[in-house]
């Protein structure tokens, strides 16, 4: 998780920005596939840390999306849209990137907990899902 930078939960309510939405019946099942986006976001605020600990700045933005579209899903993407992304990434990290369809870099003696996920009913409302956290493995 960034300690540079934090996301906002909030997402545009209106369609014409909110592309996100219309993806909703596919996110939700079980098989859902990573999907690619794209989208403008400024920052909604600055957190400051009188105290900043470690490599921690002691200014944080936070981001909020203003507007997201969804380009496809790993293996739908068109690839100029792949290319131009990878080079982004090649740019910035100077050095190549990992493949379009890799999430995050592995991570040595990383795994999650087994335990599943679960959401609670309470009053009508969704109670937030536990996160699955990683464990370190001796």
């Amino acid at each position: 998780m960034s300690e540079k930078i934090k996301l906002s939960s909030k997402l545009p309510g209106d369609e014409s920005v909110n592309g996100l939405d219309a993806y909703h019946d596919d996110l939700v099942k079980d098989d859902a596939q990573p999907i690619f986006i794209a989208g403008w976001a400024v920052a909604r605020r600055v957190i400051k840390d009188r105290e900043p600990h470690g490599s921690a700045p002691s200014e944080v933005p936070v981001l909020e999306l203003r507007r997201v579209e969804v380009l496809g899903t790993t293996g739908t993407i068109p690839q100029p849209v792949v290319a131009a992304f990878l080079k982004a990434q090649e740019t910035r990290l100077n050095r190549e990137p990992l493949p379009i369809d890799e999430m995050e870099p592995p991570k040595a003696h990383e795994v999650l907990d087994d335990e599943p996920e679960t959401v609670v009913e309470m009053s009508g409302r969704a109670a937030k899902p536990r996160n699955r956290r990683p464990r370190k493995v001796d």
